[in-house]
C-alpha cells in the first residue's frame, strides 16, 4: 500500500530505495518468502524498483510459468509480462535442444560402434528404456474425456499446467531416483528368456551409463540463479533464468540513490 501511494505521488525514487533497503536486510528469510509468493514479490520488486527482489522473483515465474499468469495478468505492466515470455521462450529453446540431445543418447561397443538389436540386444533394451522412459514424462498426458450427464456429449477436461522441470532435475541429480534396481528388475522380467542376474547386472550399469551422460546433458537446465540455497531442499522447477541489467523494465533514471 505503501507502494501504491508513493506511485500514486510520482514519489517511487524516494520511496522505492528505502523499501528495497529494509527487506534486503532479511537476506535468507527473504529470499524464502519469495520462493513462497514469487508473483507478489515481482509485484513488489518492480514497485520499488529493487533488481534484487525482482530477479529473484523473476526467476520463479519464469520456472513456474504459466502458473502465475493469472495473478500477474493486468497487475503489471506489458513490459514485464513481455520480459517474462521472451525469458519462458529462452527456457523453452534450451530445453528442446536438451532433449534433442537425450533422444539421441546412445551406447557403443566395445569396438567404439552404436549397439544395435542385433548385435547387443541387452544394451539396445537399455537405450530403449531410457528413451521411453523421457518420452512418457517429457509428453504432456491426454486430457480426459468426461460425459455430460445432460445430454450424454464429450466434455474436455482443462488440462492442468504441465512442467517438465522436475523430469530435468531428475535426470541432472542422476542416481536412484529414476529407473532405478526394481524399474530394471520389473522391465528385464518381461522378457523371461533373457532374465537372470547376471544379465540383470550388466543392464542396471548400462542404464547406469546412460543416465550419467544424460546428466552431462542437462547440466545448462541445472544452473541456479537464486540466491535462495537450495542445499535446503529442491526445486520441483528449473531455476536458470538469468535476469541481466539490461532487462530490467525501467530507467535508471527512475530510481534514487
Amino acid at each position: 500500500s505503501l507502494l501504491a501511494l508513493a506511485d500514486m505521488y510520482a514519489a517511487i525514487p524516494v520511496i522505492g530505495p528505502r523499501v528495497d533497503h529494509h527487506l534486503l536486510r532479511f537476506q535468507g528469510r527473504l529470499w524464502k518468502q519469495i520462493a513462497k509468493y514469487p508473483p507478489s514479490y515481482l509485484k513488489l520488486g518492480y514497485m520499488a524498483r529493487s533488481k534484487a527482489i525482482f530477479a529473484e522473483a523473476m526467476v520463479h515465474v519464469v520456472g513456474q510459468w504459466p502458473l502465475a499468469s493469472p495473478q500477474l495478468n493486468g497487475a503489471v505492466p506489458d513490459s514485464v509480462l513481455d520480459l517474462i515470455e521472451d525469458k519462458v521462450e529462452d527456457m523453452d529453446e534450451l530445453k528442446l535442444k536438451i532433449e534433442v540431445k537425450l533422444f539421441r543418447l546412445s551406447l557403443t561397443t566395445s569396438r567404439g560402434e552404436r549397439v544395435s538389436p542385433s548385435a547387443n540386444w541387452l544394451d539396445w533394451m537399455a537405450v530403449s528404456l531410457f528413451r521411453q522412459w523421457l518420452a512418457e514424462n517429457t509428453t504432456p498426458p491426454p486430457a480426459p474425456i468426461l460425459k455430460s450427464p445432460r445430454n450424454g456429449g464429450a466434455t474436455p477436461r482443462p488440462q492442468e499446467n504441465f512442467n517438465t522441470g522436475r523430469v530435468f532435475r531428475l535426470i541432472g541429480a542422476g542416481g536412484p531416483g529414476y529407473l532405478g534396481h526394481d524399474e530394471c528388475k520389473r522391465f528385464l522380467r518381461l522378457q523371461h528368456e533373457q532374465y537372470n542376474r547376471e544379465n540383470l547386472k550388466r543392464f542396471e550399469r548400462r542404464i547406469e551409463e546412460v543416465k550419467n551422460k544424460a546428466k552431462d546433458c542437462v547440466k545448462p537446465l541445472m544452473r541456479n540463479f537464486l540466491e535462495l540455497d537450495l542445499r535446503e531442499g529442491g526445486l520441483p522447477y528449473l531455476t536458470c533464468t538469468r535476469v541481466d541489467l539490461q532487462d530490467f523494465p525501467w530507467d535508471e533514471g527512475e530510481v534514487a540513490y
